[in-house]
């Protein structure tokens, strides 16, 4: 506004005419512009000192911020570091899995097909390693057989309990 006034009031050298304004209407004029700027003052300075307020609150947040954000860096680092140290752990532990599992693998198998044939042979009565196998009711059945002959110890009950185990013999007497 004051622009405007000194634009409007003064006069300029290439001026053609000179307004014909009275100076006390400029000044009443000028007392009017002066006391609408000065009305404002205090709200644009309320204004600057809220913005002001504001501006600093979002600086110490974003200090906070930042130093949390340091924080979960460093930490997301060390993660990151022991990440990398428990997956090379688990490399070297699947390998000595590996390495140890193929001698058991290998003996499962042997122990599995020895158990196959054993059952095998035990079915057909055959002998193993000198001693004659009976699945449960094969011996069931001889034990009936030396009853009904008033024999009270068979002779192959020895073997049987000297090849079966612990389990197996406790089924046996809970089957006598």
């Amino acid at each position: 506004m004051c622009r405007e006034f000194l634009f409007r009031c003064i006069p300029t050298t290439k001026a053609e005419r000179v307004q014909s304004s009275s100076l006390t209407s400029l000044g009443d004029h000028l007392a009017l512009t002066m006391g609408s700027l000065i009305s404002r003052v205090p709200k644009v300075s309320w204004r600057a000192e809220f913005l002001e307020t504001g501006l600093m609150r979002i600086s110490v947040e974003r200090q906070a911020l930042d130093a949390e954000l340091v924080q979960l860096r460093v930490k997301r680092e060390k993660e990151k570091t022991e990440l990398s140290s428990l997956r090379s752990q688990n490399a070297d532990l699947r390998t000595n899995r590996n390495s140890v599992m193929k001698p058991k693998d290998f003996l499962d198998e042997k122990e599995a097909n020895g158990m196959k044939n054993g059952f095998q042979m035990a079915q057909a009565g055959q002998s193993l390693e000198g001693h004659h196998v009976f699945c449960i009711p094969s011996y069931y059945f001889l034990g009936a057989a030396y009853e009904s002959l008033s024999d009270t110890e068979p002779p192959i009950i020895g073997d049987i309990t000297k090849t079966a185990s612990e389990e197996d013999l406790a089924n046996l007497q809970a089957l006598l």
